[in-house]
């Protein structure tokens, strides 16, 4: 019989806690075996739970002393050396299939390729649709109104879409995870609806909540942005007196920044070696721009390099970084996919854009640019561009 609790009108929350066990229990590994996979060590449940990697230590060892988890050094698949690997408890059993059944038997709105809606529950959806899926991805794919789209599991499973927490059905990025949520929220509702109104009318671009401290402050502005959260791209990060741009950086998956600012923060005269030293601060992926000489993709792939297009004449290069970064953004908005997928040609329509930007004063040469123009320059770039093996 399918348990109740799984059964609701919204979608049972997971905490970070409950989304490893519930990770961990899917793998089916034992300290027994002679070597296990890399999903088990602090970098795959990072990945596979979708937080930051200088997140997990402190949860793992929470969940250790909770005795839910214990770790032994073991062979993994794939790296030279030992690693320490988690497993989980026989207390950790138990829990994490409570947890697994009420995921598996909530009800969710299965949205097919021909428009037509099926209720079904979670756990029917991949046998459903004949396709392998760990229940926790599928879980992380579930949108508002517990509707979860078969498209966007097809575009997962296929890797057009690199983690199931890119899913969003209204395509909104949502970065919460830290966001207070206090258990109960009495009055203020005045002050919950200006910022409401504040947010829909998008007259101004900041908003300041301020008074003495314990008023809530901090738990007002996390209520609002909860209820933000389908509706636009949110991101929640609370600023202290004492953070340093490095614990701010931990959080950013993708920088940009210009070929000074990378030498700068990397302390070095090397691009290469600033970009190295950069990604151990947290960054994953980071574009430098370098002006005439193009720009500077370096990540999990490695490095791809975007050149700038060539000009007979420059008027004024004035402008032309923020247009190398709207176009980037511009192509990433319209495109479809992971964004990491399409970083590089989102640069290369960057590049092109900023060459417009060079052969005119302010915004007189760019007001004129259609998007054919744009895609001729792309065209021409590409030839230019193009090698023999």
């Amino acid at each position: 019989m399918a348990p109740e609790a799984g059964i609701d009108d919204g979608t049972p929350k997971l905490t970070v806690d409950k989304r490893i066990l519930l990770h961990l229990y899917d793998i089916r590994h034992t300290e027994m075996d002679f070597e296990v996979p890399q999903e088990v060590v602090q970098d795959g449940i990072a990945e596979a739970v979708s937080v930051r990697r200088d997140n997990i230590p402190r949860t793992m060892k929470k969940l250790k002393e909770e005795g839910f988890v214990f770790d032994v050094l073991k062979r993994i698949k794939g790296l030279p050396r030992k690693r320490k690997a988690y497993f989980l408890t026989e207390k950790g059993l138990t829990y994490a299939k409570e947890v697994r059944d009420i995921i598996a038997y909530h009800k969710v709105y299965l949205q097919l390729m021909d428009g037509s809606v099926k209720l079904v529950y979670l756990k029917d959806v991949p046998p459903y649709l004949n396709a392998n899926l760990p229940l926790l991805d599928l879980y992380q794919m579930v949108g508002k109104e517990n509707l979860i789209i078969e498209n966007n599991i097809r575009k997962y499973l296929s890797g057009e879409v690199e983690s199931p927490r890119e899913i969003n059905p209204e395509g909104f990025i949502s970065f919460l995870q830290d966001v207070p949520m206090p258990k109960r929220f009495y009055g203020r509702e005045a002050e919950l609806q200006e910022i409401r109104e504040w947010i829909d009318g998008g007259e101004a671009s900041l908003l300041s909540i301020t008074g003495i401290a314990g008023i809530g402050k901090t738990t007002l502005a996390a209520k609002a942005i909860k209820e933000m959260d389908g509706r636009m791209h949110v991101f929640w990060y609370r600023f202290h007196k004492w953070d340093s741009l490095r614990k701010l950086l931990a959080q950013v998956h993708v920088l940009l920044l210009n070929d000074e600012e990378a030498r700068m923060l990397g302390s070095t005269s090397s691009l290469t070696r600033a970009a190295e030293k950069i990604h151990r601060m947290g960054v994953e992926r980071i574009i430098i721009k370098k002006g005439e000489h193009g720009s500077i993709l370096s990540g999990p792939q490695g490095m791809f390099i975007a050149p700038a297009y060539p000009l007979r004449k420059v008027v004024d290069p004035t402008g032309a970084g923020d247009s190398f970064v709207g176009g980037l953004m511009g192509f990433l908005a319209a495109a479809r996919g992971s964004i990491a997928a399409n970083l590089p040609r989102a640069m290369v329509y960057g590049s092109v854009t900023a060459s417009f930007c060079c052969e005119g004063f302010g915004v007189k040469r760019t007001d004129g640019v259609k998007r054919t123009d744009i895609e001729k320059r792309v065209r021409e770039l590409r030839k230019l561009t193009r090698f023999l093996p």
